[in-house]
Parts: C-alpha cells; sequence; structure tokens
C-alpha cells in the first residue's frame, strides 16, 4: 500500500511541477533554439501533445 500510495503521490507532484515549469518558461539570456529546445524537454516529460496549428495560433495571438 505504502508503495502504491507514494507513487500515486509522486506522479501527480511531479507532473505538477512540469506543468508549472513550462507555464513559468522563459527565454532569458537564452538563444531561441536553445527556449525552444527546453520547452520541447519539458513537453515530452509532461506528456504534452499539442497539434502544430493550435501552438503557432497561440504565438501568433502573443504576438498581436
Amino acid at each position: 500500500m505504502n508503495v502504491i500510495m507514494r507513487k500515486s503521490f509522486i506522479l501527480s507532484h511531479y507532473y505538477m511541477k512540469l506543468f508549472h515549469k513550462l507555464q513559468n518558461l522563459n527565454q532569458g539570456s537564452k538563444s531561441v533554439e536553445d527556449y525552444h529546445k527546453e520547452m520541447r524537454i519539458v513537453m515530452i516529460q509532461a506528456n504534452v501533445v499539442k497539434d502544430r496549428e493550435e501552438t503557432m495560433m497561440r504565438f501568433i495571438n502573443w504576438l498581436n
């Protein structure tokens, strides 16, 4: 039972941390390539699957 509880808690906590990291990710002094690479890594770790068109629309709306 302890193993099941630990596994359940750690997974939910881990994913919450990843989503928080993804939401607060900023470019700062990184190059665009490094920023994009870090964003993709966190998205893969968090199992975030987004449609390419949806992502493009998000950035277009951000630019306006």
